[in-house]
């Protein structure tokens, strides 16, 4: 995504990304969302220089959210979310997706 933030005081290096994720959220029948855990993954602190993150132990034909930011000296970045579903079940253990940054 981006190396280097640009604000106020110059420019910052990335230190490392975060990333969480949750099943997609239902809505209930009066419109509110159901309340669901955001779930950090490992490695806690992503090196800035990754490119994608695996993820295992998905349950298959489920839809989740995952959600990343970069941190550099200044603090955090803004916070980016994306939706995916994984696929119906196969012969093969487990579902998994991959997360490009």
């Amino acid at each position: 995504m981006f190396k280097v933030w640009r604000n106020r005081t110059g420019n910052a290096p990335i230190i490392d990304f975060t990333a969480e994720m949750r099943k997609q959220p239902e809505l209930f029948s009066n419109n509110t969302e159901e309340n669901i855990e955001w779930q950090r993954l490992d490695p806690q602190h992503i090196a800035p220089n990754a490119r994608q993150l695996e993820v295992y132990h998905l349950v298959p034909n489920t839809s989740y959210q995952f959600r990343i930011w970069a941190s550099n000296e200044v603090g955090s970045g803004e916070i980016y979310t994306i939706g995916a579903r994984t696929v119906p079940p196969t012969e093969e253990k487990g579902s998994y997706v991959y997360y490009f940054i």
